[in-house]
């Protein structure tokens, strides 16, 4: 991956009408990459980003106005900006079909993403401003995500527990 095809990933997603985009890489700063992120934050595109291992944040993804960063429960080098999710042995697919378990904020990143397209999915209107405002909010300091509280946040009353048969 070098800037040039991620910025054609990038537009193909964009003019796909991608509502989250998941970035678990890292680089520094990238003024191309910035203005399509830009350009998919004004179309109402939640954009999510990797913290990297030295939990710096002035990067590419992570240090663009708007991203949602995230980094492990386990590491959250970030301080208090980032989001916090697993990602530590996470079980996942690795080259040549293959599964192992693995550790590392794309992981983390990938389970906000997930969040986001849940809360996406509750109300289609949220921005990338409001799921971060859910997300942090429906979690305690420095702990993961809590995507029921942050559901609860959203719409009162209703009830993120395990159904009851009767």
């Amino acid at each position: 991956c070098n800037s040039f095809t991620l910025a054609q990933a990038l537009t193909i997603a964009i003019e796909s009408g991608a509502r989250v985009i998941n970035l678990s890489l890292g680089g520094p700063a990238d003024p191309l990459l910035t203005q399509l992120l830009d350009y998919a934050h004004r179309r109402g595109i939640v954009v999510v980003g990797a913290v990297p291992p030295d939990g710096r944040t002035d990067g590419f993804p992570v240090g663009v106005p708007g991203v949602i960063a995230v980094d492990t429960t386990e590491h959250a080098a970030a301080g208090g900006a980032a989001l916090r999710a697993p990602g530590r042995e996470v079980l996942t697919l690795t080259p040549g079909g293959h599964y192992d378990f693995v550790s590392g904020s794309s992981l983390a990143a990938a389970h906000v993403s997930g969040a986001a397209a849940l809360l996406l999915s509750a109300d289609p209107h949220l921005d990338s401003a409001a799921v971060y405002s859910l997300l942090s909010r429906g979690s305690a300091a420095g702990k993961a995500i809590n995507i029921c509280a942050a559901l609860a946040l959203l719409r009162p009353g209703d009830s993120c527990g395990v159904a009851t048969r009767h």
